[in-house]
């Protein structure tokens, strides 16, 4: 189909969807252009994606799709991008916190999934890392800035 997937799962509140990662510019989905990177996959040929599906369930859905493949996804609202409007969020992101990680030089302890056109999402977070014990950074975590 010409497209990458990635489910993103919160310790505390489980499976958090399944979004596309990434578009082939010559496959089907590319081609097509009305699937975007960042959507997230609600339905499979009318099977719901719900937190009951993991990424490795939907991933096989996906392959098992033949002939013409109906989607239903969620897409954010995508906000104009002015001259000095750096500093404004999308109206979705109700929370934003700095947190300063210090690498003890065994890194800081997360995996991240994403790139340009759909942000940069906290995949993992490694048990006992420094991401870890200071507890605030959480998997499906959207990084704005790193400094």
């Amino acid at each position: 189909l010409g497209f990458s997937v990635v489910g993103l799962r919160s310790e505390h509140l489980g499976e958090l969807g399944i979004y596309v990662q990434e578009i082939q510019p010559e496959g089907i989905a590319g081609k097509d252009g009305q699937l975007k990177e960042g959507d997230q996959i609600l339905a499979i040929d009318g099977q719901v994606l719900d937190s009951n599906i993991s990424h490795q369930q939907a991933i096989h859905i996906l392959q098992q799709a033949r002939g013409k493949v109906d989607l239903i996804v969620a897409r954010g609202t995508e906000q104009p991008h002015t001259p000095n409007q750096d500093s404004m969020l999308p109206s979705d992101w109700c929370q934003v916190e700095v947190i300063d990680l210090v690498n003890d030089g065994t890194g800081l302890g997360f995996g991240i999934i994403g790139g340009q056109q759909t942000g940069v999402v906290v995949k993992t977070i490694l048990p006992g890392g420094v991401a870890d014990r200071d507890g605030r950074l959480l998997p499906g975590d959207f990084i704005l800035e790193i400094n």
